[in-house]
């Protein structure tokens, strides 16, 4: 038989460490296509896309007032029909971590890896490239492999005052602009092949209903070729909370 205090051990640790799973359909949009059929290249597939999460929490001998530790694992899957004879597999792998560092302390992320996730903001927010196939002469889509993620470190100074800075990048890969001469008519976005940014802001609360946040963002884009373009964002944001 189990002693009381052993029972009330065990459930504990079951509320301590524990698995935790999403799963639910998604319509990605496909917002930014270039086909003139009607409805766009998700709808056009006619299957609704698809997407799950699975996440291991743990807060053993944490403070009470502490983020949990977690892991995730994630994945999506959805089609693109342009054509007959373009149908396009859009998917996505992920991981994501909330690692608490100590009691003020804490560090979150996530990495993607996957193909036309532009609805997402992946791959410079496109899903495809169009152009002329440099072997045969012919105009195709392809879709745009990406990888990419961010991550913050969040400090909190005290229950008025934290701060934060991350770091995030999405890299639309090379490899998807060899043998392929991008039409002129495209949009700019498509001559783009990677994006990052380093943020770093302070958050103060002098009460519970006032906020006051100075910010400094820079953007760095690249296109395939030349240089890249950057830009230095300052902020300084005040809010009512109610």
């Amino acid at each position: 038989m189990v002693a009381p205090d052993q029972r009330r051990a065990a459930f504990l640790a079951l509320r301590q460490a524990e698995d935790r799973s999403r799963s639910g359909f998604i319509d990605p949009g496909s917002s930014n296509y270039y086909t003139g059929q009607l409805v766009n290249p998700a709808e056009a597939s006619r299957r609704p896309g698809y997407e799950g999460r699975v996440s291991w929490h743990h807060d053993e001998g944490l403070d009470r007032n502490a983020h949990p530790f977690v892991l995730g694992i994630g994945a999506f899957s959805a089609s693109q029909f342009y054509s007959s004879s373009n149908i396009i597999h859009s998917w996505a792998v992920t991981g994501d971590w909330q690692i608490p560092i100590s009691k003020r302390l804490g560090l979150t992320g996530e990495f993607y890896r996957g193909r036309s996730l532009g609805d997402f903001g992946g791959g410079a927010y496109k899903n495809v490239l169009t152009g002329t196939d440099t072997i045969t002469g012919l105009s195709r889509n392809t879709g745009v492999e990406v990888v990419g993620g961010w991550s913050q470190l969040k400090f909190h100074w005290s229950p008025t005052l934290e701060a934060n800075a991350s770091w995030g990048l999405d890299d639309a890969l090379s490899g998807n602009f060899y043998n392929l001469i991008l039409t002129t008519s495209v949009v700019p976005l498509e001559q783009y092949a990677r994006n990052g940014s380093i943020t770093g802001n302070v958050i103060f609360r002098p009460k519970t209903y006032l906020i006051f946040s100075p910010e400094y963002r820079r953007l760095q884009s690249w296109r395939y070729t030349g240089a890249s373009n950057i830009t230095d964002i300052f902020t300084l944001t005040v809010g009512y909370q109610f």
